[in-house]
This record gives structure tokens, sequence and C-alpha cells, in this order.
């Protein structure tokens, strides 16, 4: 297996040679498992921090690697298959069956199930393996001339440096598009810092409507605070956030409110919630650790309330409305916002922006 997997890579950009049934299918095995113990891990990394506000330069940086990874596989991908169908006695063109959709790869895995044809079955006593070199044959490759199987005298040609061989600066070209992408590329809704949620495009149209109304206010409101002290704002902040869950989200669930009131309180706290992300991306929250530590988990904190807001709403717009089915999620969700929140308050005490 590993002699086959080896090959793959000699073979990086080989599309004239042949490639048996059993050394194709080896490597393919080798493959998969090598793909999946080095994506598998960067998914989990790109699920973890898109929960994370600051999270967005470890996903992209984690997309751009997997990008990498899935670029430098594409060519011995290809030209394994290129191989194996010339193997099997058949036009190196079916390469390009994998363009049709949804049955491409199937029709290309039947192919490469086909048993060896063509110039093996002439050598006399040929099997599967007779142009397979034995190690002690391959030492002579060093001597550029070999003695094959079928007993003919082939020359070997003089490998080339990586760098010289067209396929390296087709890799490096692709790479580096894939970085300025991945570099330029939006990773969620990167602008307001927000979690990412299932939330139907309806709640952004409520939003909209509701910024349209209130821009002015909210400019005004950040200019007549522009003098105020950092005490005060950090009090504003808490005040605020605890007024805003208890008004839309504790009041949303009251007795007697329907799908339409819950979903109208959903509404309301998320967009007093952005004021907040907004009041809290304010210059007046930089400049000092204490003062950034607590915008940034206030930030965090407000997100996961967000979302937690979010699931509710999309429930309603998509029909599947059932309270306790939403609890575990929300409660996992606010158990995360309560964490952050500690977390700001703590540092917000010890600075004596707050007291206990």
């Amino acid at each position: 297996m590993w002699r086959a997997y080896k090959l793959f890579w000699l073979n990086y950009a080989n599309f004239k040679g042949r490639t048996t049934r059993k050394e194709y299918w080896l490597a393919i095995l080798l493959k998969t498992i090598v793909d999946i113990l080095v994506i598998l891990p960067m998914l989990a990394i790109i699920l973890w921090k898109s929960y994370d506000p600051d999270g967005e330069f470890y996903v992209k940086l984690t997309l751009f690697f997997i990008n990498c990874y899935l670029l430098i596989i594409l060519i011995p991908n290809l030209s394994i298959s290129v191989r194996r169908l010339a193997d099997a006695d058949l036009p190196r063109w079916l390469i390009f069956i994998r363009l049709i959709p949804f049955v491409g790869d199937m029709i290309l895995t039947v192919l490469h199930c086909l048993p060896t044809r063509g110039v093996l079955e002439k050598v006399t006593g040929a099997s599967d393996h007779s142009f397979r070199l034995t190690d002690n044959e391959e030492e002579q490759l060093n001597k550029r001339e070999v003695t094959g199987p079928d007993g003919r005298f082939y020359i070997i040609k003089e490998k080339k440096s990586f760098y010289k061989r067209w396929w390296f600066w087709v890799l490096a070209i692709l790479m580096l598009i894939n970085g300025l992408y991945m570099l330029f590329r939006p990773v969620g809704n990167s602008a307001k810092k927000s979690v990412t949620s299932p939330a139907s495009t309806s709640i952004s149209a409520d939003l909209e409507t509701k910024e349209s109304t209130t821009t002015a206010t909210v400019e005004e409101e950040m200019t007549n605070l522009s003098s105020a002290d950092f005490v005060k704002d950090a009090k504003k902040v808490l005040t605020e956030f605890d007024y805003n869950w208890q008004a839309n989200w504790v009041k949303g669930w009251a007795d007697g409110m329907t799908e339409t009131s819950i979903r109208s309180s959903m509404v309301t706290g998320i967009f007093d919630y952005q004021r907040q992300l907004f009041f809290l991306n304010d210059d007046r929250f930089v400049g000092e650790a204490n003062k950034e530590t607590f915008a940034k988990k206030m930030k965090e904190s407000i997100n996961y309330r967000i979302t937690a807001m979010e699931y509710v709403i999309d429930d309603i717009d998509t029909g599947k409305f059932d309270p306790s089915s939403l609890v575990p999620a929300v409660e996992n969700i606010a158990k995360l916002s309560d964490s952050s929140l500690e977390e700001a308050l703590k540092v917000a005490i010890e600075a004596g922006y707050v007291y206990e």
C-alpha cells in the first residue's frame, strides 16, 4: 500500500504511463485516509471559530490551507486516473467524463475497476505487475537506464527539477489566486462580527426597515455621548443589555403571546442589540487593554443572544416553531453568552468601571 501511495506522488504529473488496478485502488485508499486526517481537523477549526466574533482570521487561514491541499492533490488525482484508463486500454480523454454532473465520477469509478488490457497482454507471461520495477531495478534509475521485465532496454529520461516543471508554476499561480481570494473574501457578516446562525433573509429585511427609520437618531445619540466618560459608557452598556433581554426575550414568552408577537419581540431585541454593537465599536472602547477586553467580551455575549433570537425567528418563518425543541439549543447559546458576560463584568469590576 505504501509503495502505491509513494508512486502516486512520484508520478505527480505523469499522464503517459500506466497504473494497474491494484496499484490504483491501494493508492486511492491511502490517499482518502490521509485526506480525512488532514481536512477533518481543519473543518473542526472552522466550525469552532465560526462562533467566535474575532475568529474571521482563523477561518480564512484554515480555508486557505484546505484549498491549497486540494490544489496540490488535484494533479496527481487526474494523472493516476488517466494512467488507469490507459492501463484498461481505454482512451485517455475519458477523464473528461468527470465533468458530467452527478454521474461523471460514478462512471469513472466503474471504468477504473476494469482489468489491465492491451500492451501487457501481448507480453508472454505478463501480469499486472510486469512493468513495475523491483527495488534493485529502481537503483539503476541513477544510471539513467534499466532493463524491463519484458527484456527490453529502456533509457530513463533525466528528471527535471520540480521548479522547472509546468505543474509547479500552475500550482503556484492557483495558490496565489486562492490566497488573494481568501484575503479579501468576507466570512459571514464580518462588518457586524455576528456569529453564524440559521436566520432567514426576512430578518435582515425587518432590521433594514427599522434601521432606515432610526439611523439619524442613533447617529445623534452617538454624537451627544461622545464626551461621556467610560464609567458611564460601561454602565449604559450593561443596563441596556439587561433591559433588552427582559423587555424582548422574557416578556416575549409571556402567556398568551402569539407567534407573530414573539417574532416581533425577537426582531426588536436583535435590532436593539445591534445598536449596542454599534456603540461598542466606537473609538471610546479602544486604546486601553481593559476597555478593549470589556468591549470584546460584551460583543461576544451580545452576538450569542442575537443568535438565540434568530433561531426562534427562523423556526417561526419555516413553520417549525416548537418551544420545547428550541430549549436545548437556546440553553447552550445562553450559557456561552453568560460566560462572555461574566468575563466582561469581571474586567469592568477590576478596572473600577462598575461595582458589585
